[in-house]
């Protein structure tokens, strides 16, 4: 990449080392003196810095606690490059840990993960470091258990657990101890997580850590909830909670609070778990945190559906979206904020070494004019070189955010454009406008105004699924349920668009019996493939809904008739925000891209090809789930399809 400039480098790694032996032949004893005075100003700094560091670190994981995420990822960054300056690499490691901690907490991961191996590099093979190697190693096991890599995360928390034994360290102990219940406990082997979770509690009781023993007794309580013991989940989450009820770390505390109220919820004792609902709002409203005030709504729609009070369950789940939509901007903001204080600290950080140099070099004023023309003469050369990487590097970063910023503006333009008329329709409260007596022009309008805005609404669901994909939080949550009977329910809803289009709908759907399957997920992909049919589906054209059992599961199957693609565009067809070029057709490209990865996440086989009716065909074969404790379920919650939107 850098071949044509290798002519120049060579000149100027010349010009340096002619530089630097002449001097060292002929003034050897004048460099001496000047190091000495370099080394004298820097060990008096290095004092103060290495306590500004710490102040820093901690003043960072204070702001995490309060889930001012962007603010402690300032300070951490801060501290890391102050312990650069001050050649602290206990500082330094320290920051890196915390920087990685802070990325993690906005499901961040990648970049978090870079920050973690980093203090790892820095800490390998040093017994002074070994505390922050394992703290290192317990930051990169919790990014593997996210990501449902439960080898690898066992097997950097047994690392970390080891080298806490090494050290007598009781707390960190306790933490690797947690850790490796959560990864048994995803797992689904309750039994050993229980085990672990009693040796965390036990460490913790001996350092008497009060969160540590809230923590433990919160995930034991789900636990237990999971083995139908209800007595014994209550009886934990209200002691997890009365140790967190007065402390200052929100974070744990709104954790615990929000696993209580769901327990109670999920039981049937809504007067109980209303209050930690309202309360659970408040804090998280006080802390400005929009990832808890999404959760805290979601928690308070699935209180008032058991309270059978739709409206206001209603209310809250768009509460919960607005929520949602923030808290993936506020992430998309801390990555942001994560490159800018990365560069920003090394071009900082030469600065200040320049600027050291600078002034212990002003103190010398015994040279003679030779003296001053072969120093300013390496000087310069020094110069040239830094600019010289720094004009390398900052074209590199800068192609690089050009091709960033070209995807980008792609995406941002094709998603203004599909949502720019649904949002010019929204002019009122539609819903009271279609409860009373209209005249045919006045309801004909309105319904077309709220069939805009739930398509609207269908477009910002199919980004938010993306993004918990992305982020590895989209879970696979098995039921008992019979597949076909959902299927029929999906397809019965698109009954009055095709209608409409006098498109020629076929539906054959084969009994399925009740089998381990994620409804959820299910109802995404087929909503998506039948939206996409509709979409692209002319007038009078055609379109089918088949479902069999299959050897290897049970395969769906949904063509349409239409405009025939290349084998080009055909292979395009599943990538994010691909779109046809020059049809008249409009799309974001989301739909298709989102079908892949949910199969992919539930390992069902997806393909598509024309058939012999020349009609382009989706094919999925959905394979049984393993067994799960999960309740029984004979129906699908088709709540949130709104086929007018299509």
């Amino acid at each position: 990449m850098y071949r044509p400039y290798s002519s120049k480098l060579t000149f100027f790694i010349t010009i340096l080392m002619v530089s630097i032996l002449f001097l060292s032949c002929n003034y050897k004893q004048d460099f001496i003196s000047k190091g000495t005075t370099v080394t004298q100003l820097q060990d008096a700094q290095k004092d103060s810095l290495v306590a500004l560091v710490k102040d820093l670190n901690r003043q960072g994981t204070t702001a995490r606690n309060s889930a001012d995420y962007e603010e402690a990822l300032n300070l951490h960054f801060r501290a890391l490059n102050l312990s650069e300056t001050a050649q602290d690499t206990l500082g330094q490691i320290h920051a890196l840990n915390n920087i990685g901690t802070d990325l993690r907490r906005t499901f961040s991961n990648i970049e978090a993960s870079t920050y973690h191996y980093l203090a790892l590099e820095l800490s390998h093979d040093n017994n002074k470091h070994l505390k922050m190697r394992a703290m290192a190693m317990n930051g990169l096991g919790n990014i593997f258990l996210v990501l449902n890599k439960s080898k690898q995360a066992k097997s950097y928390f047994q690392q970390a657990l080891s080298i806490e034994h090494e050290l007598k360290n009781t707390l960190g102990q306790a933490i690797n101890y947690a850790n490796l219940a959560e990864t048994y406990h995803i797992i689904h082997d309750l039994d050993s997580a229980l085990y672990y979770y009693e040796k965390s509690l036990e460490q913790n009781d001996i350092i008497d850590s009060d969160i540590g023993k809230a923590i433990c007794k919160r995930a034991m309580g789900l636990i237990y909830y999971q083995k139908g013991n209800e007595r014994q989940a209550l009886q934990l989450l209200d002691e997890a909670f009365a140790l967190m009820e007065h402390s200052e770390d929100a974070f744990h505390k709104l954790e615990v609070q929000i696993s209580l109220a769901e327990t109670y919820i999920n039981i049937g004792r809504t007067d109980v778990a209303e209050p930690h609902v309202v309360d659970v709002l408040a804090q998280a409203k006080r802390l400005g945190s929009f990832d808890f005030q999404h959760r805290g709504y979601e928690l308070l729609a699935k209180l008032k559906d058991k309270q059978e009070l739709f409206h206001t369950a209603f209310e809250a789940k768009e509460m919960a979206v607005l929520f949602r939509d923030s808290v993936l901007a506020q992430n998309s903001e801390v990555r942001i904020l994560e490159l800018e204080n990365r560069y920003k600290g090394r071009e900082a950080s030469q600065q200040i070494q320049l600027l050291t140099t600078e002034n212990a070099l002003t103190q010398k004023n015994k040279t003679t004019q030779q003296n001053i023309f072969f120093l300013l003469t390496f000087l310069l050369t020094l110069l040239i070189g830094f600019l010289y990487y720094r004009y390398n590097s900052k074209l590199k970063i800068a192609k690089e955010l050009e091709k960033i910023n070209e995807i980008k503006t792609k995406f941002f333009s094709n998603i203004s454009h599909e949502f720019r008329t649904p949002l010019t329709l929204i002019k009122g409260p539609l819903e009271k406008w279609l409860e009373r007596d209209l005249p045919d022009d006045l309801d004909k309008d309105a319904r077309l105004m709220l069939r805009n805005s739930e398509r609207l609404l269908f477009l910002v669901d199919q980004l938010l699924s993306l993004s918990k994909v992305d982020s590895g939080s989209f879970k696979i949550n098995p039921q008992h349920a019979d597949l076909s009977f959902a299927l029929r329910g999906i397809a019965n809803f698109f009954m009055h668009i095709v209608n409409e289009k006098s498109i020629d709908y076929t539906i054959a759907i084969d009994g399925s019996g009740k089998d381990w399957v994620d409804l959820h997920i299910i109802e995404i992909i087929v909503t998506n493939l039948l939206s996409n049919a509709l979409k692209f589906t002319p007038k009078n054209g055609s379109i089918s809904l088949i479902g069999e059992k299959h050897k290897d599961g049970y395969i769906v199957k949904v063509a349409n008739s239409g405009e025939r693609l290349t084998s080009d565009e055909l292979s395009q067809i599943f990538d994010r925000f691909y779109t046809k070029e020059g049809s008249h057709y409009t799309s974001t490209g989301v739909g298709l891209s989102l079908v892949k990865e949910l199969c992919s996440l539930y390992n069902a086989r997806l393909s598509v090809e024309y058939n012999k009716n020349n009609e382009i065909e989706f094919t999925i074969i959905f394979p049984s789930l393993p067994q799960s404790e999960s309740h029984e379920s004979g129906d699908l919650a088709l709540e949130n399809i709104k086929i007018d939107r299509f």
